[in-house]
């Protein structure tokens, strides 16, 4: 048997067999790796945390900009990415035991990768790139330097965004389970309550938040028994961690809820497939999320819901039958990994069913099976495991003589359904000039009225375009060229100056469409331009190898539908 296979049986077995108490914390899976700072790890982000579309596959640990990152244990580096966006710079490490980790967000990468880095980026002509390397052409050894602390990417702050995988299987494994060293003395904090009407297919009749006031032991239900007009509910609970050391307040390690005193439902956050993650939308409260940017783990599970985080038994889903006559007692338990508690419990029985105003639909569509519909303009392709539920679909169309829009409306409601894969839309134009069709997408409003662009092919007559989201779609043009804004061009400049530009689209790419490309020039000669999709913001060093005296500069900018524009100008050095 290999070392890695070893190594990867161990694990297996510890997370089949492991079992413990919420007073101890939880038996590691690997010993193997140590912190990747040379310093005490404190948390702004905990692995398995909500997040739109996925969990948090990593741990996020604070740090300042500059801080050394070094390899949490021995192998090689095997991949690096670049990218304005997502990890920004990112470096892979393979390691001996089966596993491999990954570190994000970088500033920068030690000094010979960096120079490798620079040289593909210069013989390719573009700043993003993903390499897969051959080899150990990069070795590193526990605690050896490897980058540096930064906020390149989608990240709001400072901080290394570390994670561990089983490298055969891809899955995402909780690194403070991989002797990553960590303090927590301080339990989770129970911060909201919320029970759910459910209808026969686990669908949501209606929900309503409870009362809660802050214990020593979590909090308390401010009414001595909740009656509900349901026959049966859901609970869903918004809880956070705190560990020493940070005033974050992260996601919890663990969710259990007993009925009676039966358990009825569980999950643990010791691993996530990677390929289950946007299940999150089914474990989740997706409206709350949406609408309120608030992230309550929903205590039971829907049909289509894949995740294999569920540690209850197959009959156990969390629903719970209410009686008119005898009142139900319902504890739940959230906790973290050094076993510190935190509970909420109550008595619930049921009340008076109310009259419930009926639901609007014209089709039925079931989660697991795939579905067609066609209108007289339009056309819909839901493959089978689109939603997390049988799905009661509201279709309408309305005219729209809006400047810009060249069909229909079509209405898809309810507009805040959680889609888990993507669907086919065709829609037929109305009065769409032949000489406007390479210009043409499927776009929607979002709820900021920001339009987002699905872009789309052109098929029998119809534009066809992929989405993944529920709202009003309707085929609109773009002739507008993105903009660029010079933040600090002058007509004289000085070595080792960083120009700055900021490049805005009038639209913003959606889905699988393509957001701006861009290339900047001084002389005829690519240069690199380093790009922060968050802040917009295009940004190149000056070399000092540049000779002195006038160079003629140039930016190129162009959108997803192929508007381009451009900055030219002269400075002198």
């Amino acid at each position: 048997m290999s070392r890695s296979m070893s190594y990867r049986l161990v694990a297996g077995l510890m997370l089949i067999f492991v079992s413990w108490s919420f007073n101890d914390p939880v038996p590691l899976l690997s010993t193997d790796f140590s912190s990747p700072l040379n310093e005490v790890v404190r948390l702004s982000g905990s692995f398995g945390e909500l997040r739109p579309n996925h969990f948090h596959e990593g741990i996020d640990i604070k740090g300042e900009v500059g801080t050394p990152v070094v390899a949490a244990a021995d192998g090689y580096i095997s991949r690096i990415g670049v990218s304005g966006n997502g990890y920004g710079k990112v470096l892979f490490v393979r390691h001996f035991n089966g596993f491999t980790s990954l570190y994000a967000h970088l500033q920068g990468f030690k000094p010979d990768v960096n120079t490798y880095v620079r040289k593909v980026q210069s013989d390719r002509k573009v700043f993003e790139v993903d390499l897969a390397l051959e080899g150990e052409l990069f070795p590193v050894r526990k605690g050896e330097l490897i980058g540096y602390i930064g906020m390149t990417g989608s990240t709001q702050g400072p901080h290394l965004h570390f994670e561990i995988w089983d490298t055969e299987t891809g899955h995402a494994l909780n690194p403070l389970l991989m002797g990553v060293p960590y303090e927590d003395n301080i339990a989770p904090l129970i911060r909201q309550l919320k029970v759910y009407h459910l209808g026969p297919g686990l669908e949501t009749l209606a929900d309503e938040t409870i009362g809660l006031t802050s214990t020593p032991s979590g909090a308390r239900v401010l009414q001595d028994t909740l009656v509900v007009g349901a026959w049966r509910v859901g609970f869903g609970l918004k809880a956070f961690d705190r560990m020493d050391g940070s005033h974050n307040l992260n996601g919890i390690y663990s969710l259990d809820m007993y009925a009676d005193g039966e358990k009825k439902y569980a999950f643990r956050m010791d691993r996530i497939e990677k390929q289950q993650t946007r299940y999150i939308n089914a474990h989740l409260d997706y409206e709350e999320q949406v609408q309120r940017r608030n992230y309550i783990n929903k205590c039971y599970v829907v049909p289509g819901n894949e995740l294999d985080i569920y540690q209850h038994g197959d009959d156990d889903t969390g629903v719970v039958q209410l009686s008119r006559y005898k009142a139900r007692h319902i504890r739940l338990v959230a906790g973290d990994l050094a076993g510190n508690t935190s509970e909420v419990s109550f008595w619930v029985k049921r009340g008076d069913i109310p009259e419930r105003k009926p639901v609007v639909y014209n089709y039925v569509l079931p989660h697991e099976a795939e579905s067609k519909i066609q209108e007289a303009d339009m056309n819909l392709y839901f493959p089978g495991g689109t939603f997390y539920a049988d799905l009661l679909l509201d279709y309408g169309s309305f005219a729209d003589s809006s400047a810009g829009n060249y069909s229909r409306v079509h209405q898809l409601r309810p507009a805040l359904t959680p889609v888990h894969g993507y669907f086919d839309m065709a829609i037929r134009p109305e009065g769409l000039p032949d000489a406007l069709r390479e210009k043409a997408f499927i776009g929607r409003c979002d709820l900021n009225n920001v339009v987002i662009n699905y872009g789309g092919t052109w098929e029998s007559g119809y534009l066809k375009a992929r989405l993944r989201s529920f709202g009003d779609f309707v085929i609109m043009i773009d002739q507008t060229p993105p903009s660029i804004r010079p933040l600090n061009f002058a007509s004289r400049h000085v070595p080792g100056q960083s120009l700055r530009f900021m490049i805005r689209d009038n639209v913003v790419s959606g889905g699988l469409q393509r957001g701006l490309e861009y290339s900047g020039s001084i002389d005829g000669e690519w240069i690199l331009m380093e790009y922060d999709a968050k802040n917009q913001l295009l940004t190149h060093v000056l070399d000092r190898s540049l000779e002195r005296g006038v160079h003629e500069f140039r930016l190129v900018v162009t959108d997803a539908m192929g508007n381009e524009q451009v900055f030219e100008k002269a400075f002198s050095y």
